[in-house]
């Protein structure tokens, strides 16, 4: 049920996708999304949105309305992880899995 969802979710934004391209609004990558180099998983949400995690960063994760808005989220909170951890004194893991 979870994985139709999931689906659904994803067809509707990539219609919405050829929908902007068609009025020239894309969502177009930002310098710091293009340059993280963890990897996020986006999973929907049992409730409506979408949640979107950074297995390498224990606890680490974002949400959002959109599967877009999730991983905006978990890039500003990995950012915020890594600052916490470098206070800490804590070692920053490195990226295991390729983008």
């Amino acid at each position: 049920e979870l994985e139709a969802a999931f689906r659904e979710a994803v067809d509707d934004y990539l219609a919405d996708c050829r929908s902007d391209a068609a009025t020239q609004e894309t969502h177009r990558m930002t310098q710091p999304e293009r340059d993280f180099p963890y990897s996020i998983l986006v999973t929907p949400a049992a409730d409506g949105g979408f949640y979107a995690t950074v297995p390498d960063l224990p606890g680490c994760m974002g949400d959002g309305p959109t599967p877009v808005e999730a991983v905006a989220d978990a890039i500003d909170a990995a950012h915020c992880w890594i600052e916490t951890q470098t206070a800490r004194g804590a070692d920053i893991p490195l990226p295991t899995q390729p983008i």
